[in-house]
């Protein structure tokens, strides 16, 4: 199965936020080029990272962003999975997002072939375990619960498994973007197989080998305006 991967669009209307290196107007763009990409290379699954979108403003604003970007990446006619961000949390629930989005959102798993996954995780919680609020994140407070950890460990003895999270599992990343369970994660990994994990939120990217798990970070599409967007057969 051929899968397309991008990540932290962050879309809404301003031009640049801030004086950041954020230009997430240019992101509706890039996801115009991802559709055309999808039609013409045969794309079968597009997979959000997250970040999808910024706050803005008001609420209603946010909302109308949201389906503002995902009309457009529905367009390209395919199954549509996204992993929300804390950016994502913030703006709405995750009830809300998937009803404007119609995205499939983390956590979930796909089959594709003799078995294999792939694994969807949702990190938007706080060390309470409670999920992200509008105007109450703290993006250095990620955590997968421990009901998705269960979920995950008897998912993962199902069969081969590569693993999609907006926040970072990577250690050698820099920290203040790490799940603050990593190391819980990371055993989980290692115990069941998994080679191979795609994340997104640290937005200049990586490609490391740590603890003999693959971990390929993701740039930020309202970054770069090139190597945003992979493909990749599964």
């Amino acid at each position: 199965m051929k899968i397309g991967i991008f990540s932290d669009p962050h879309y809404c209307t301003m031009e640049r936020i801030g004086q950041s290196d954020r230009y997430p107007l240019r992101s509706l763009e890039k996801m115009k080029t991802i559709v055309e990409r999808v039609r013409s290379e045969n794309i079968e699954l597009l997979i959000c990272l997250g970040d999808f979108v910024n706050m803005e403003g008001s609420e209603e604003q946010d909302k109308i962003n949201i389906k503002t970007a995902a009309d457009v990446l529905r367009e390209c006619g395919v199954r549509c999975v996204c992993c929300m961000g804390n950016h994502d949390g913030e703006v709405v629930t995750r009830d809300t997002f998937e009803r404007l989005s119609g995205f499939e959102l983390a956590p979930c798993v796909i089959e594709y072939e003799n078995g294999k996954q792939l694994v969807f995780l949702d990190a938007n919680y706080t060390s309470e375990y409670k999920p992200y609020e509008r105007h109450k994140v703290n993006w250095k407070d990620a955590n997968v619960p421990p009901e998705q950890i269960e979920w995950l460990k008897d998912t993962l003895k199902k069969g081969e498994s590569i693993v999609f999270i907006h926040q970072n599992v990577d250690k050698t990343l820099d920290g203040h973007h790490h799940v603050k369970n990593l190391d819980e994660l990371v055993e989980i990994f290692k115990e069941y197989g998994v080679k191979t994990v795609y994340q997104g939120h640290y937005h200049y990217g990586g490609d490391t080998m740590t603890d003999g798990i693959h971990y390929i970070t993701l740039k930020a599409t309202c970054v770069f305006d090139e190597d945003y967007f992979i493909v990749t057969e599964v």
